[in-house]
């Protein structure tokens, strides 16, 4: 994204319980899903984003969401 500030990279993904997805649709399916099981509705979006152009800057970020997405899994 372009910002008065600079250049802004986003990671953005779609939460059901355990599952994850890039998809807004397919958690929807998700959340459908459960609700004609009988279980409880619910679902989150999670998002990383960095401001700026230092090096290694997406690197740090990447490895940050590979570190927290298994806690995530947890949590959600």
């Amino acid at each position: 994204m372009k910002h008065p500030r600079g250049i802004i990279k986003v990671w953005y993904w779609y939460a059901v319980r355990d599952k994850f997805t890039p998809s807004y649709y397919l958690q929807q399916e998700y959340i459908v899903a459960d609700i004609l099981k009988g279980h409880k509705a619910g679902g989150a979006l999670i998002r990383v984003s960095v401001q700026g152009s230092s090096p290694g800057l997406e690197d740090k970020a990447k490895s940050f969401i590979e570190e927290a997405a298994p806690l995530l899994r947890k949590i959600l």
